[in-house]
C-alpha cells in the first residue's frame, strides 16, 4: 500500500507518518527531505521558499518514486505539502488502487482554540529554523486553502476539529483496515497454540481471535485440515470432528471440512487450491515437517490466498526456518536430532507454543526451557507464547496478540501481557 500524506503547515504531516511507521512498519519518504538535498547539491536553483515552483518540480519526480513502489508491491508513506490537488490524474487503474490519500486540514475554530498548543508541538519530530511567519491567520489561510483545493478534486479532506490526537488515532487505525481489507485477496495467518479451551473445546476469544477470524473467513468456507502424522487416521479424524464443532458451535459454518493425510496425499495440491481455510493440526513438530516435505507443502502455499490456521507444530513448521524443540524422549540428549528444519516459510518467526504448560518440563534430565532451549537461542530469537495468544500475519505485517516471551541469546524477557499487540 501507498499512504500520501498532505495537508497543510503544522497539521502533523510527518507525525502521522512517524506513527505509521511505529505501528505498521511502513518506511515514509520526506518530500520535505528530498526537496533539501536537491536544493543543497545544487541540482535546481529554486529556493525553500519557491513553493509553487517546487510543487512542479518535486511532484514528477515523488510520483515516478510511488510508481515504482506500487510496482514492486512495497509498502510506502509519502509526506509532505508538496502534492498537487489533482494528483490522481497522473496515476491510473493499475496504481489507484494501491493507493490510500490523507489530507490533513484544520477549521479555523480549532486554530482559535488551540493556536498556542499548535506551535508549542510544532517540533515534536523535527526542528523548525523560523516559525515567526506562523499566526492564527496565517494558518486559517493555509487551511482554508487545502480543504477548498483538494474538496474540489475530490480529495478526502480529515478536518481537525477538536481532539487532534483522537483524529490523529483514527487516521492509523484506518490504515490498518485498509490493509488488513487489502489482505482479504492474499493470505491471512493466525499461527496458536491451539484455538479452543481444552476443558470446554470452545473457541478461544481471548485476544480476538474469534473476531479476527470473523473478519476474514466467508461463510460455507472450504476447510481443508491437513495432518500432524500421515499414519495415524484415527487421530486425525477424531481430532477433525472435534475442531470442526468447536467452530460451528462458535458460529462459523462449512461448506466442506476435508482432511489431508496419508490416504489422500497424492492429491495434496487440487485440496490446497480448492479450500478457503487450511488448518495446520498440532502434533510432533519434525514427523509433521516430514509429511510437508513430502506433499511439497511449502511450494503449494505460495499461491494460496486464503486463510491459514497453525495449532501448536502447525504454527512451528510455518517458520520459514522451524525450531524443532525436543519434545519426544531421547531428543533432548540425541546428538543425531535435528533441532533445525526447513518450514513452509509463511513468517520468520519460530514460535514456541503452550508456554504455560511446558515451561517447566524436564526431558532426558534436562530442563527444557533453561538447558536447551535457551542454549539453543544463542544468535537467534523465539518466541514463547501461551494458549490464548497467537500470531497475527498479513500483507508481510506480523504482530504478536497477547502474552507473549522473547527467548534471544540465552535469556528471557516477557514482551506483552494478556491484551497487548506487539509487531514484529
Amino acid at each position: 500500500m501507498i499512504i500520501i500524506i498532505t495537508g497543510a503547515s503544522h497539521t502533523g504531516k510527518t507525525l502521522l507518518a512517524q506513527m505509521i511507521l511505529e505501528r505498521y512498519g511502513f518506511p515514509y519518504l520526506s518530500i520535505d527531505h528530498l526537496k533539501m538535498g536537491l536544493i543543497r547539491s545544487g541540482n535546481t536553483e529554486l529556493t525553500p521558499e519557491d513553493d509553487d515552483a517546487l510543487t512542479g518540480y518535486l511532484w514528477p519526480i515523488v510520483r515516478e518514486i510511488i510508481k515504482t513502489a506500487a510496482e514492486n508491491g512495497q509498502d510506502l508513506t509519502v509526506e509532505g505539502c508538496y502534492v498537487p490537488a489533482d494528483w490522481r490524474r497522473d496515476f491510473d487503474g493499475r496504481y489507484l488502487p494501491s493507493i490510500r490519500f490523507v489530507c490533513l486540514s484544520m477549521t479555523d475554530g480549532y486554530i482559535d482554540r488551540c493556536f498556542g498548543d499548535i506551535v508549542r508541538h510544532s517540533r515534536d519530530i523535527e526542528d523548525r529554523l523560523d516559525d515567526s511567519w506562523c499566526t492564527p491567520d496565517t494558518l486559517k489561510a493555509d487551511n482554508r486553502a487545502y480543504i477548498e483545493e483538494f474538496g474540489k478534486n475530490g480529495g478526502a479532506v480529515v478536518l481537525i476539529d477538536s481532539d487532534y490526537e483522537r483524529t490523529i488515532a483514527d487516521v492509523v487505525e484506518s490504515v490498518g483496515t485498509d490493509t488488513e481489507k487489502k489482505g482479504k485477496n492474499s493470505m491471512v495467518c493466525f499461527l496458536t497454540s491451539r484455538t479452543y479451551i481444552p476443558d470446554t473445546g470452545e473457541m478461544n476469544p481471548a485476544n480476538g481471535l474469534t473476531e479476527g477470524l470473523r473478519r476474514y473467513l466467508p461463510e460455507n468456507c472450504r476447510a481443508l485440515q491437513i495432518c500432524s502424522d500421515p499414519d495415524s487416521w484415527e487421530r486425525t479424524d477424531f481430532y477433525a470432528s472435534f475442531l470442526k464443532g468447536s467452530f460451528e458451535r462458535a458460529g462459523f459454518s462449512f461448506d466442506c471440512y476435508r482432511t489431508l493425510d496419508g490416504r489422500n496425499a497424492e492429491r495434496a495440491a487440487e485440496l490446497v487450491r480448492n479450500s478457503d481455510l487450511l488448518i495446520l493440526s498440532g502434533g510432533h513438530v519434525p514427523t509433521q515437517n516430514r509429511f510437508f516435505q513430502s506433499i511439497g507443502l511449502r511450494g503449494l502455499l505460495k499461491d494460496f490466498s486464503g486463510i491459514v490456521i497453525g495449532i501448536s507444530a502447525g504454527s512451528m513448521n510455518s517458520a520459514d526456518t522451524v525450531y524443532a524443540q525436543p519434545e519426544e524422549e531421547g531428543e533432548g540428549t540425541d546428538p543425531s536430532y535435528e533441532r533445525f528444519l526447513t518450514g513452509l516459510g509463511l513468517t520468520k518467526t519460530m514460535l514456541l507454543p503452550h508456554y504455560q504448560e511446558v515451561k517447566d518440563d524436564v526431558l532426558d534430565g534436562l530442563r527444557v526451557f533453561e538447558d536447551i532451549t535457551y542454549p539453543d537461542s544463542m544468535g537467534r530469537t523465539f518466541y514463547a507464547i501461551p494458549d490464548g495468544s497467537y500470531l497475527f500475519s498479513v500483507n508481510g505485517r506480523e504482530e504478536l496478540r497477547g502474552e507473549a516471551y522473547r527467548i534471544k541469546d540465552g535469556t528471557i524477557a516477557c514482551i506483552a501481557g494478556d491484551g497487548d499487540t506487539v509487531q514484529l
